[in-house]
């Protein structure tokens, strides 16, 4: 009989994402400045909604196809390479599929993806009547956001909220 994974502690998952993060921080630092410096050169003055906009596409949708590819393909990121950690279906050994992996990441990326769009709306000058809405707002979904990360810390089998809605679990490989 094969034992049954041992969920991930939370000290682990949050080296983990600190890792994939400070890769995301790079790359968005690279981009971001060429979205900032080099997008205005070739087209003139960029409106904010463009510079936000252009950064969901450029930088959202991509790292999320990223985190998908490797969690469905190797059942890591390179974080949980690194710390020794890898994605499974809940109560299996078998890797995460797909659906599952996208699901996932997903639902780990939207709530990001909907502050950026909350502050394209409290401060861009044509929506600016908007802040009163958008900003308990933006505060509301950022908070979903880091609640469900922080569930795992509370949980037996430290899940994230995340994890919760795709049926994975995050366990030492």
């Amino acid at each position: 009989m094969i034992p049954a994974p041992v969920p991930a502690p939370p000290k682990m998952r949050t080296m983990a994402g600190l890792i994939d993060g400070g890769i995301v921080l790079g790359y968005v630092v690279v981009l971001g400045m060429v979205i900032a410096i080099v997008f205005p050169m070739l087209t003139g003055p960029t409106p904010l909604w463009v510079g936000i906009m252009l950064a969901m596409l450029f930088i959202e949708v991509p790292v999320g196809v990223w985190w998908v590819r490797q969690e469905s393909l190797t059942g890591t990121t390179i974080g949980k390479r690194f710390e020794g950690l890898r994605v499974v279906r809940m109560g299996t050994d078998e890797a995460a599929s797909l659906p599952r992996c996208v699901v996932r990441v997903v639902t780990q990326i939207l709530p990001w993806a909907i502050v950026h769009i909350l502050i394209l709306v409290a401060s861009d000058p044509d929506y600016s009547d908007h802040w009163y809405w958008s900003v308990p707002l933006m505060t509301l979904v950022g908070a979903i956001g880091v609640i469900s990360i922080l569930i795992a810390y509370f949980r037996i089998d430290h899940r994230t909220g995340y994890d919760l809605i795709a049926g994975t679990q995050v366990v030492l490989a």
